[in-house]
């Protein structure tokens, strides 16, 4: 006859301590949050198809289409920049630039970051230009 198994105060603590590394704590919440600066990405984004919308100088208006391209639009739908008056555009420009600064500061990305920055300093040469 075999002697009865006995379960010790260590076994039962070594399982409960198996089980709870086994476990693997998720947040709901998480799944449903945008990406690392998404949010500033999308925000961006329309900040310079509003700049480029404005643009009536050729050149600048080339480096505004790579600027949006950078920031993840798509080049379909500009072709030529448009007659706007110029005003708008200056107006437009300052304010891509403060968000642009505050945006690579903020983000989480480094990538973004620089990319944010880049643009922003691209922005405010053509300021002073």
């Amino acid at each position: 006859m075999r002697p009865a198994a006995t379960v010790t105060r260590r076994t039962v603590l070594g399982a409960g301590l198996l089980l709870i590394a086994g476990c693997k704590h998720t947040r709901a919440s998480h799944s449903a949050t945008l990406p690392p600066d998404e949010s500033a990405l999308n925000a961006l984004l329309a900040d310079e198809a509003s700049v480029l919308a404005a643009t009536t100088d050729p050149t600048q208006f080339a480096m505004h289409v790579q600027h949006y391209v950078a920031l993840g639009g798509s080049t379909t739908g500009y072709a030529a920049p448009p007659m706007q008056p110029v005003g708008a555009y200056r107006r437009l420009l300052g304010s891509s630039t403060t968000s642009l600064r505050q945006a690579a500061i903020d983000a989480v990305d480094g990538t973004h970051a620089a990319t944010f920055a880049s643009i922003a300093a691209s922005h405010e040469v053509m300021l002073r230009g």
